[in-house]
């Protein structure tokens, strides 16, 4: 009877590997970057998102890194530019990219459909 149990747990617990999206949303959610854009990776269409820049408030160094290995901040690669404020702050699902003139907002959606 004790084996079977354990079997049970077992095939119950591999049986969960397989992320959902509200998985992948509390990945999102411990992610949080503030950084002013001064280079701009060469390969920007990669899982590894990692912008180079300035903090705007120390003035340090510092890079604007994904921390999970997955896709979700090189989809908004193609609005990014020199000189643009990325904004991911942890616990938010929105990345916002504030431009000279114009704020981006990037919210992330599970299943195509916002949580409330």
């Amino acid at each position: 009877m004790k084996r079977f149990i354990l079997l049970s747990l077992s095939i119950g617990l591999l049986s969960c590997n397989n992320p959902t999206c509200f998985d992948y949303e509390n990945m999102y959610k411990a992610d949080s970057c503030v950084v002013i854009v001064k280079e701009i990776p060469k390969d920007v269409y990669t899982s590894s998102f990692d912008y180079k820049g300035i903090h705007p408030f120390t003035k340090k160094q510092c890079s604007c890194k994904s921390k999970k290995n997955y896709r979700r901040w090189a989809d908004y690669s193609p609005y990014i530019s020199i000189g643009d404020t990325l904004i991911k702050r942890k616990g938010e699902l929105v990345f916002s990219i504030h431009k000279k003139d114009t704020i981006l907002h990037f919210t992330y959606q599970c299943g195509g459909k916002g949580r409330k």
